[in-house]
């Protein structure tokens, strides 16, 4: 991990990744052929691109009883089947990088990506800005997400530091406070970013902030992912930041991509990866919109094919559309919403709010789940449950990833349980706060 975590902080190394020539050409010219293709032709490249998939995945130790088999016979994919036999989805590719999730449970998956895999998403989430005229190399970028930028308890300026030439400008969140946040006003007016790159939760924290105080930024673009973002945010992001917005879902597991422009109904990227929506009745909304699952055969990830794989997530479909979810499937038709996917979050000590904290089991080795508890706006108990091999450097990890969205003043503890807290409802919360500012 911490070699993958150099390569995608260097630079060269991470421009020679995302923008490999090689890779880059082939996606481009799919994408391109199918804006322009007909209805039969548009079918025959997402079926090249899935049965592509299929012959990856029938070469792996899982996929080797559904080898040759339509899509329909491979069985849905549990994460808790590859979170417990991460091996058996992994084909013999040599080129691969590391990861894992984070996730809202605060469970982590290990995952491998390919290179075609580190190219086709970045290709796809800059074909979303085409109409913008920007891109993530050039134009000039504003990160604010759980990058670590300094030590937390380094209160003094700055608290950015720029990467790519002078290109890009990485914030860091755990320093922005309201005592900071002239700082950070002075140093974007200077920086005069093109797109603001966020985590949601990050950016509805941000915006709160800057009209706490009055205080207004021009910000062209902002781009959002990761979590599910606030229903106002848009209007918020246009209000303050006169910023559209460009909010797109997606999974560590990059299986399946969908995008909403300012705060509109979410369309799926067929090319990134095979659609299936499955009604859960029990989780249809109140106001009438009715759930599916999502579940997803991601077309890129060479090292790792993962087929019909159970993102967890939930796609509310008006119920007047509910007789064309094919065409939704297909990007054809777009659907109203996601279900989840907020951000969890902790109160400060000044009673500021911490979000974010679904991003902190992220590349912790052994760590099978975490809980947060908050019992005082001063501290905070990591409770754990761990792997054979959990030792003082993954504690240490997982710790240093909290510091990145906490204030330095907060005390963590890490414990370790044979179970964690559950609620009235049986179900066991990632974060339990038992104190209010």
């Amino acid at each position: 991990m911490g070699l993958a975590d150099t390569l995608r902080n260097a630079d060269l190394t991470n421009r020679l990744l995302r923008y490999n020539p090689f890779f880059r050409r082939r996606i481009e010219r799919i994408y391109s052929g199918y804006a322009h293709a007909d209805a039969h032709e548009r079918q025959a490249i997402r079926k090249a691109l899935l049965d592509k998939t299929l012959v990856q995945a029938g070469k792996t130790t899982y996929g080797r009883a559904y080898a040759a088999q339509a899509l329909a016979q491979w069985p849905i994919l549990a994460k808790d089947t590859v979170r417990e036999r991460p091996d058996d989805f992994m084909t013999g590719s040599i080129a691969k990088i590391p990861g894992s999730t984070g996730g809202t449970t605060g469970q982590p998956l290990p995952l491998y990506r390919s290179l075609e895999n580190l190219s086709a998403e970045r290709f796809a989430i800059e074909h979303l800005m085409h109409e913008h005229d920007l891109n993530m190399r050039t134009s000039r970028l504003a990160v604010l997400r759980a990058d670590e930028v300094k030590a937390p308890e380094d209160q003094s300026p700055p608290f950015g530091v720029y990467r790519n030439g002078g290109q890009t400008l990485v914030l860091s969140n755990a320093h922005l406070s309201s005592k900071t946040l002239d700082w950070f006003v002075a140093e974007l007016n200077r920086f005069k970013p093109d797109v603001l790159y966020v985590y949601p939760s990050m950016l509805e924290n941000f915006i709160a902030m800057l009209e706490a105080k009055s205080l207004q930024l021009r910000v062209p673009l902002v781009l959002s992912s990761s979590e599910m973002s606030a229903a106002h945010m848009a209007s918020a992001a246009k209000r303050v930041l006169d910023a559209d917005v460009i909010d797109y879902y997606g999974q560590g597991e990059r299986v399946a991509l969908a995008v909403s422009r300012n705060g509109s109904a979410f369309r799926f990227d067929p090319l990134y990866g095979t659609t299936e929506l499955i009604a859960e009745p029990e989780l249809d909304a109140d106001d009438g919109r009715k759930a599916y699952k999502i579940i997803a055969t991601g077309h890129w990830n060479s090292a790792m094919p993962l087929v019909r794989y159970e993102t967890g997530d939930i796609a509310l479909v008006d119920s007047a559309a509910v007789d064309n979810i094919a065409a939704i499937e297909t990007g054809e038709a777009t659907f109203s919403g996601l279900l989840g996917r907020r951000s969890e979050y902790v109160f400060g000590p000044d009673g500021e709010v911490c979000a974010g904290l679904n991003h902190i089991p992220r590349d912790v080795p052994h760590l099978l789940r975490v809980q947060v508890i908050q019992e005082s706006l001063e501290s905070l108990t990591l409770n754990v449950l761990v792997a054979e091999g959990w030792d003082a450097a993954s504690e240490a990890k997982l710790v240093d990833n909290l510091r990145q969205l906490v204030p330095p003043a907060m005390r963590i503890a890490v414990q370790r349980q044979d179970a964690l807290e559950r609620a009235a409802n049986q179900k066991i919360p990632f974060v339990i706060r038992r104190v209010t500012p």
